[in-house]
């Protein structure tokens, strides 16, 4: 198990038995309520451990699915088990920066700006998510200066990744281009 669904299956775990159960409610047992019984019914209301192991599998199953899909350009049924998994592990950034790219493969650049960013918001620095969304961000949707900011931020925290030059090169055209338009804007 990766340490990523390994963490987050710790969470899940803890968010259930701290809250989930309704253990915590005073006054929730009714007065003819043993200890016994109490415990019993409580108990029976939190996970086992295969309950557990079976929806690590699930969710590993559907990331599965969902990359499965996405090679095959299947993207809307790639969205559709993504969408599943981050009903569970909502803070999965490669989960949602995929499904970044399989919106924009299915034409929606807003929605996979929408997934990156996300993406973005629990992992900043993710190096896929800078790339991707620069190149929506410059080719969908005709925002070269959003794009060359946020490839600026991916060469200053990534100057020797494989992508770098590719992106250097890229923002040296967007300036070039930028710099041409001025000048001829002041002729």
């Amino acid at each position: 198990m990766n340490g990523k669904i390994g963490g987050t299956l710790f969470t899940l775990i803890l968010c259930l038995l701290l809250v989930g159960n309704g253990c915590s409610k005073k006054g929730s047992e009714s007065a003819s309520d043993t200890p016994k019984a109490a415990s019993e019914r409580h108990a029976s209301t939190l996970p086992t451990v295969g309950d557990l192991e079976q929806g690590t599998k699930d969710v590993q199953s559907l990331i599965r699915q969902g990359n499965s899909d996405m090679d095959a350009h299947r993207y809307l049924d790639a969205v559709n088990a993504y969408t599943r998994t981050l009903e569970i592990i909502p803070e999965d950034v490669d989960v949602r920066i995929d499904m970044g790219t399989c919106y924009r493969k299915m034409g929606k650049p807003e929605k996979a700006v929408q997934a990156y960013r996300k993406a973005l918001s629990y992992q900043p620095d993710h190096p896929n998510g800078l790339a991707n969304l620069g190149v929506v961000l410059a080719y969908d949707l005709k925002d070269p200066a959003g794009a060359v900011k946020v490839w600026e931020k991916f060469l200053s925290l990534y100057p020797n990744h494989p992508m770098a030059a590719s992106i250097r090169q890229e923002v040296r055209r967007i300036r070039r281009i930028r710099i041409g338009k001025n000048t001829k804007n002041k002729s």
